[in-house]
């Protein structure tokens, strides 16, 4: 879960499955001049549209933080009891439909745990990493990067460029999925967007310059950035969340039925060069 104050005091909350769809956006129209246009293409967006879709299994009956009075929020303790297993059948789900798109899907949570493997960083957000030493977590990343090896070296097949480009669609994937937290939560300050940097990404397959991405709000829904990744400008992303009043002493079970009734919105951002 996505959690972000509003100025007037509310909570605006977006769940994975709307910020993983948030950040298909993203993948869907990368590229242009400067920007090498993904590859392979389909598998990219797919598995971008579904990186962290492995939360959905516990957030139609999310955990409370009874003292904030809203369901819990990303980094908030949530214990991982159940939680590991809802990433592994993720990643499952994904292999199953393509097995690229679940190969950099697993990478990417294996990634999480390890500080993003140290490629990709953000101004807003630390690179996490802080749960790794957890006997649990470090049994799974090696389970999951024991797959990773096997799977990379089948889709591989001999090919002397795979592994170069599967470390840039890694890292490219990371820039979608910081880009969308930070319009669901960390981009904002008091109520407004905030100025904000991610980097360094790969700007093509068969070189290796990189980008840094700076972002600056126009207004409260326009934003300048640059450099400019995209294959139209202005380029307009929607944000699907829900708004609701903190419920300091309610139960938990009133907190999630408050949650599950709240009215969905969506929020519209624009890019421009």
């Amino acid at each position: 879960m996505m959690v972000r104050e509003t100025a007037d005091g509310n909570f605006f909350l977006v769940d994975q499955q709307d910020h993983t769809e948030l950040s298909g956006q993203f993948a869907a129209h990368w590229g242009n001049d400067k920007f090498e246009r993904l590859r392979p293409y389909d598998s990219m967006v797919f598995g971008t549209l579904h990186h962290d879709d492995g939360y959905r299994e516990w957030e139609y009956l999310p955990p409370v933080n009874s003292e904030k009075g809203r369901p819990a929020g990303l980094g908030e303790p949530l214990g991982i009891e159940g939680q590991l297993d809802c990433y592994v059948r993720n990643i499952d789900w994904v292999r199953n439909h393509d097995a690229y798109a679940g190969l950099v899907v697993s990478m990417h949570r294996t990634g999480l745990w390890q500080q993003r493997y140290e490629t990709v960083t953000s101004s807003t957000r630390a690179s996490g990493g802080a749960r790794a030493a957890s006997p649990e977590i470090v049994a799974i990343t090696e389970r999951l990067e024991a797959e990773q090896d096997a799977n990379r070296a089948a889709l591989a097949n001999g090919d002397a460029k795979f592994e170069q480009e599967l470390w840039t669609n890694y890292r490219i994937l990371q820039l979608y999925d910081l880009l969308s937290i930070y319009f669901c939560c960390d981009g904002f300050a008091e109520g407004r967007l905030t100025e904000h940097s991610i980097g360094p990404v790969p700007t093509s397959y068969e070189t290796k310059d990189d980008a840094n991405f700076n972002i600056t709000p126009v207004n409260d829904t326009t934003l300048k950035i640059e450099p400019f990744p995209f294959d139209v400008s202005p380029f307009t992303v929607t944000l699907r969340g829900r708004e609701m009043a903190p419920m300091v002493g309610a139960s938990d079970e009133e907190i999630r039925a408050a949650y599950h009734k709240a009215p969905r919105t969506m929020l519209e951002f624009t890019f421009v060069k």
